[in-house]
Order: structure tokens, then sequence, then C-alpha cells
């Protein structure tokens, strides 16, 4: 630093100051003055000054909290940028992992050593809800969040430089390649699954789930115009989402959208054990319809609950870990169901 040091007394305390030079003020400063307790703090504040009046950065921008501005500006700006399904995952990650671990740094002191040690903390952490240790997916994701986000301060001139893009590309150059192991029942134990699902209220979904490799949201999503039992067939035309949204927040929870991709829009045969299983599942959706009156809200849905409103996902999966239990099978995912093919 080559500017013209002045010592400033302020009652008994001495302090160091210089101004900024001309040619670095902005929106007509008429004089910019940096003041610090030592040397080589002014020599510090005036660098980082003068380097982000170069690239042209909103200073008052970078001062914010990093949780300040995930919450009233990243989150407002990406609502109209993703799903509301993603939109409100990204909420989600951000209000229980990033916020609570780098919300109040403020961005411009923000470093990839701090997102190094709030990676390591995940690592350490265990997940509220299952009590297991948070997932190398799940520290994953909430890490591309906060670099999706610091990106967007980065393109705002709030900072110079994303800090955790480049714990990204480190990770990804020293991360092991695992070979995990696919995990899906035998074609024995499908038969055993579905002798024992035989006469559950989710007899048909876990039967269509497991004769056809329909997805998640594509069962849940199914409508009975989808379906035609004469032809033993089912047409896949959408999936039923699932949002984070809070209770009394204005929005669906749920959200019905075309299938994952374009190719995924198809008919599928399905063999008469599947057809048997949906023919009993209308018939018991006819009684609760009856039963429910003007209590019922007609969706057209194959698989609801007993009003007629979506189907509660968390009751189904719940259900699906409780049968594999009882009847000593493996352990395994729904969505695993897609690659088991039971000797109908």
């Amino acid at each position: 630093m080559h500017n013209r040091i002045k010592i400033k007394w302020r009652g008994k305390r001495k302090y160091f100051a210089t101004e900024i030079p001309i040619q670095y003020r902005q929106g007509g400063e008429a004089r910019k003055e940096i003041m610090a307790t030592s040397r080589e703090e002014l020599e510090r504040k005036f660098d980082e000054e003068v380097a982000s009046r170069k690239l042209r950065l909103d200073r008052a921008g970078g001062r914010r909290l990093l949780s300040d501005f995930l919450v009233s500006e990243f989150l407002p700006f990406y609502r109209n940028e993703v799903e509301p399904q993603t939109w409100c995952d990204y909420r989600h990650h951000i209000e229980a992992r990033i916020a609570p671990g780098l919300g109040a740094i403020r961005l411009e002191d923000l470093t990839a050593r701090h997102v190094d040690q709030w990676t390591l903390s995940l690592r350490e952490t265990t997940s509220k809800r299952t009590g297991r240790p948070l997932s190398d997916r799940t520290i994953d994701y909430s890490l591309a969040i906060l670099r999706r986000a610091l990106q967007f301060a980065v393109d705002w001139r709030y900072v110079s430089v994303n800090p955790a893009s480049s714990r990204v590309r480190a990770a990804r150059r020293r991360k092991r390649v695992r070979i995990s192991t696919l995990r899906f029942l035998s074609p024995d134990q499908a038969k055993q699954f579905l002798d024992a699902v035989r006469g559950d209220r989710f007899e048909a979904l876990y039967t269509l789930a497991i004769t056809t490799g329909m997805r998640q949201g594509e069962l849940f999503g199914l409508n009975w115009s989808d379906v035609d039992l004469a032809a033993s067939k089912v047409t896949i035309n959408h999936s039923l989402a699932h949002t984070k949204r809070k209770r009394g927040e204005a929005g669906d929870r749920v959200i019905l959208k075309g299938p994952k991709t374009t190719g995924s829009r198809r008919t599928i045969e399905i063999p008469q054990v599947t057809v048997a299983a949906l023919q009993t599942h209308r018939q018991r959706q006819v009684e609760l319809h009856d039963a429910a009156g003007d209590g019922w809200c007609e969706t057209g849905f194959v698989f609801t609950s007993r009003r007629g409103t979506p189907i509660d996902r968390g009751n189904a999966l719940h259900r699906f870990q409780d049968i594999l239990k009882e009847h000593a099978l493996p352990r395994i995912r729904f969505y695993d169901l897609r690659h088991a093919r039971p000797r109908c």
C-alpha cells in the first residue's frame, strides 16, 4: 500500500487511517476513509476494499449474513426457477443444515475452510428422522445447494469467488469409486412377498409395483382412467410428487406432473395377479366411497386415502417395511421392488 497513512485518536484509542484513491471511488463518493487499530490490519482492509472496488463488488451485499442472503434473496428468487418439490427440498436443507452451520458468517468472510469444516460436521451429525448418520447423498445435496446459492452471490457481485465450488471439484477428484450392491428380492422372495400382502390395504399398490417396475410417483399418480383391466394394461401419464411444504403454508403438498422423462410415458401389460388385485382394490374403494358419502373427495386416483384424497405416502412405505420385517424378508427400499420379478 503506497497511500499516505494518518494517525487519529478517538479518546485514548489510537487508529491508523487512509483514504481510498479517487479512481476507486464509487457512486459519486467524495471521500472514503478506512481505519484500523494497526498498520497490518489497515493494509489488509485497504487491499480488500480496493480489490472489491476493482471488481465493482456490492460491499453492502457482501456484508450480509449467509442465512439472511439465503432466506431473503436466494430462496425467493429461486422459487420461479425450479419445480415446487425441488424448491421445498432446497428450503429444507437450508433451514436444517446450511443456516445452522454457516448462517452466522458474512458472505464476504466465508471461506473454503468454513465449507470444509461444515461438511465435516455434517458427517458427524445424526438424522433426527432415522437416528442414523447423514448419508453421503444427503451431505452432497446440501453442499450442492450451498454451491448454487453462492454462485448467485458471485453473479450478483456480492463476492468475487464461490468458496464452495473448489471443494466440490476437489471432492470429485478424491472420491473413491464405490461399487454398491443392488438389493432386490429373489423370485422366490418376491412370491413370498406377494403372498404376505394378500388382503392388505395396500395389496394392489405393492403388487403393481413388484410386477411392473413403475416408479413410486407413477404409482401414486395413477388414475383409474389410465387403467384398462379388460385388456390387462395400465398407461403411465402422470407422476405424483410430494413437496416439503410446511403445515398451513399456501400451495399443494402433492403435485401431479408428467413422468420423469419423455420416454417414461408408456403403456404396460400387467399379469393376472395384478389385474385381480386391482379389481379387489376398486371394489374396496367403492365401499369406502359409499361409507364416506358427502365426505368423499373425488380425485380419480387409484390409490387414495379413506376419503378419496391422495394416498399418504408415509403410511404405505412404513407398512411396506413392517411386512418385510414380519415375514423375515430382506430389508430393501420400496424403490427396489422395481428390480424384483416374482414367479407369478
